[in-house]
C-alpha cells in the first residue's frame, strides 16, 4: 500500500512539473471523467467485463486483443496480458484523473499502476531520464527511461507519457524491471 501512495504521489509531482512548465492545463481526460472510480472485475480466468472511465485521447476504446476492460488507461493492457507478464489473475481499476491511473491488483494485493499523460509528457520524462542514475531503455515509444531513485519507467511517445511502477515487493527490483518493460513495451504500441 505504501508503494501505491509512493507512486501516486511521483506521478503527481510530475503534474506539477509539467503545469508549471507551461504543460496542458486541460487535458482531454478531464473533460468527460466521472467521479467514481471504474472497477474491472475481469481476471485471465473470466470473460472481459467492459467497464470504462470516458477514453483518453489516443487510447483505444474497444478492448486490445486478448479481453479486459474497455476504454481509458486500462485499455493499454488487457488483463489477460497483465495475467501473463504477472503469472497470476489481475483485475485492473481506473483512478480518475486527470490523468487517469490504472491500478493493478491480484486477489487484492497492489502489483502496479501505470499512468498515461496524453500531452505534456516532455517535461516529466526529461526531468525523470535527467536523474544520473537514470538507464536509458531502447525500443519502447521515441524514448524510454527507468529512474531507480523513483522506481518508475518512463516512455516517451510524441507527447504523450506513460509511466509505470511495479511494487511486488516479493521481487527484486531488477525483476520488478522486467515486468515494466514488458507491459510498457504493449502500452507504447497502443498510444
Amino acid at each position: 500500500m505504501r508503494d501505491g501512495i509512493r507512486f501516486l504521489a511521483t506521478i503527481g509531482l510530475g503534474l506539477i512539473m509539467v503545469i508549471g512548465c507551461g504543460g496542458s492545463g486541460g487535458s482531454p481526460a478531464a473533460a468527460g471523467s466521472q467521479g467514481a472510480p471504474a472497477t474491472s472485475a475481469t481476471s485471465a480466468s473470466q470473460a472481459p467485463a467492459a467497464t470504462s472511465v470516458a477514453s483518453v485521447a489516443g487510447v483505444p476504446s474497444a478492448s486490445p486483443a486478448g479481453g479486459g476492460a474497455g476504454g481509458g488507461v486500462c485499455a493499454l493492457v488487457s488483463t489477460d496480458e497483465l495475467a501473463g507478464i504477472f503469472g497470476v489473475p489481475v483485475t485492473t481499476t481506473v483512478v480518475p484523473g486527470p490523468p487517469d491511473t490504472c491500478t493493478v491488483a491480484a486477489a487484492g494485493a497492489p502489483l502496479a499502476a501505470f499512468v498515461l499523460t496524453p500531452t505534456g509528457g516532455g517535461a516529466v520524462y526529461d526531468a525523470y531520464a535527467g536523474d544520473p542514475a537514470a538507464t536509458t531503455i531502447s525500443g519502447m515509444g521515441d524514448k524510454a527511461a527507468y529512474s531507480p531513485a523513483a522506481q518508475l519507467l518512463v516512455i516517451l511517445k510524441g507527447d504523450a507519457l506513460f509511466s509505470m511502477s511495479a511494487y511486488d515487493q516479493s521481487k527484486t527490483p531488477e525483476q520488478r524491471l522486467e515486468l515494466m518493460k514488458k507491459v510498457g513495451a504493449i502500452a507504447a504500441g497502443r498510444m
